[in-house]
């Protein structure tokens, strides 16, 4: 039987069934990080839209502020995803490596003071944005600086991974499908606000503030951290390999040894032939996801304004709708399906993948602004992808491994992030002179991947509906 490593903690797993508030204990930080991110992403998109047409009209600010004067402008959207390459670039590289040393500490040293590490990275980085709002003039390359900031500082790969190891560490084996999908939801609630309230108050604001009001939401994140969240012992796995552990002298030998114990995670000896097949299975499906999804990111907020001319507000709108719906249905309907009727967690993915194939085809599709905005309905299931798949790669490991294996979700995003960067803004724009729908159906396509492999892991009973409470003798 697991044991619990934090006094709270203990008393809370003593109760077979928990309110919704009694369950709340990192949530709150990653709301504050999802929203602030979702307000920051299509603001920085738009600015370096804006600055890159500043150059190329000589300071023209009345007309770079008009979308319907330069949406189809092909140059400028190239300078645009050409930037957005070389900042997803130069944050990515430092974070995969910072994030691997992040993730592993957080199993054998402090993981509330690892927890702080990106959280400062992000206060730095957030002060040059600001100074670069303030002088829009200045070169564009300029605000590169806060991504590689906040990349050697472990990036977003690391926070996310950080609070679901933190969440799914605190908790029994038999709720953890329940505290992802909680965090899934809020997830999606952060990023419903963020995305609905970014356009609008950019547009009454104007960039500064906006920094300004993302800094201010860090800060409040730091502060949760120090004076809320108890720190969690390690378990008697982690004691006992802490001396082993130890860390290095040097960095490169501290990633390097993180990077063999995730390493571990992929290629399992502990973990019997059929357990760890269906892991990998799980990993690469979650990887062609997270490329898919790194990359509609990347351009979708172009497509739309490409296609339909909108700003920064509707698809602030859109994007908010989505996750709004989203959230709604990994908080109350994922756990009534999965523990109510039974549904396993393999099943639930596949339906979210399923709808967000259904998504992608009507936005190509749509020849009009309330078809692409009806296009946002299937996503009410999109969260299902990432919960279903997380959940089913925790449940494959030990209790002691949580920490790696978010770990090594956070190498994927990191390097899956940076390859759909590549790919997508490097083709993307090519697109836009026969068919620029090319990289939806693509996405479409490849989401066909995840598919086939969850219904093998189903059909050979790689996942059973419900979590074991002694999850770890399964995993062994």
């Amino acid at each position: 039987m697991e044991t619990t490593t934090a006094v709270t903690t203990t008393r809370h797993n003593q109760e077979p069934r928990r309110g919704l508030l009694q369950m709340i204990t990192i949530e709150p930080v990653m709301f504050i990080y999802m929203c602030s991110t979702f307000i920051k992403f299509p603001v920085f998109q738009s600015l370096l839209y804006e600055k890159a047409c500043l150059e190329k009209y000589f300071m023209d600010f009345e007309r770079c502020s008009d979308v319907s004067a330069v949406h189809a402008d092909v140059d400028l959207q190239q300078r645009a995803n050409h930037l957005l390459m070389i900042s997803t670039l130069f944050l990515m590289v430092p974070s995969i490596f910072s994030s691997l040393l992040l993730g592993s500490l957080c199993d054998v040293w402090s993981i509330k003071s690892t927890m702080l590490i990106p959280f400062i990275g992000l206060l730095f980085a957030d002060v040059n944005y600001i100074v670069q709002c303030l002088f829009m003039g200045s070169n564009a390359y300029f605000l590169i600086l806060s991504d590689i900031v906040f990349g050697l500082t472990g990036g977003f790969n690391a926070i996310i991974g950080i609070l679901f190891a933190y969440s799914v560490k605190a908790n029994k084996t038999s709720v953890r499908s329940e505290r992802v999908a909680l965090l899934e939801g809020i997830i999606g609630l952060g990023s419903t606000i963020g995305s609905i309230f970014s356009g609008f108050i950019r547009q009454k604001i104007g960039y500064t503030w906006i920094f300004v009001i993302i800094t201010v939401m860090h800060v409040l994140a730091i502060g949760y951290i120090l004076f809320f969240v108890k720190d969690l012992n390690a378990t008697n796995s982690e004691q006992s390999s802490q001396e082993e552990q130890a860390v290095p002298v040097g960095l490169r030998q501290s990633i390097s040894r993180r990077i063999r114990e995730i390493g571990n995670v992929y290629c399992g000896r502990e973990r019997d032939p059929k357990t760890q097949r269906f892991l990998n299975l799980v990993l690469i499906a979650l990887a062609i996801e997270l490329i898919g999804f790194a990359g509609l990111m990347d351009i979708l907020f172009s497509y739309l304004r490409y296609q339909f001319k909108w700003t920064d507000k509707e698809y602030g709108w859109f994007s908010g709708t989505g996750s709004a719906l989203g959230s709604l249905t990994v908080i109350f309907v994922y756990p009534f399906l999965h523990k109510g009727i039974g549904l396993s967690n393999a099943i639930l993915a596949i339906i979210g993948l399923v709808s967000k194939m259904s998504n992608l085809v009507i936005l190509v599709l749509a020849s009009s602004n309330w078809v692409a905005a009806l296009s946002v309905i299937p996503l009410a299931f999109s969260r299902f992808i990432s919960t279903g798949l997380r959940s089913m790669a925790s449940f494959y490991v030990k209790n002691h491994e949580q920490g790696k294996i978010f770990s090594f979700i956070a190498l994927l995003e990191g390097v899956s992030f940076l390859i759909a960067s590549f790919i997508f803004n490097g083709i993307y724009p090519l697109t836009l002179n026969f068919f620029p729908g090319t990289m939806l159906l693509g996405v479409a396509g490849a989401l066909l991947i995840p598919v086939i492999f969850l219904i093998y892991i189903q059909m050979n009973n790689g996942h059973p509906t419900t979590e074991e409470p002694e999850r770890d003798s399964l995993a062994a």
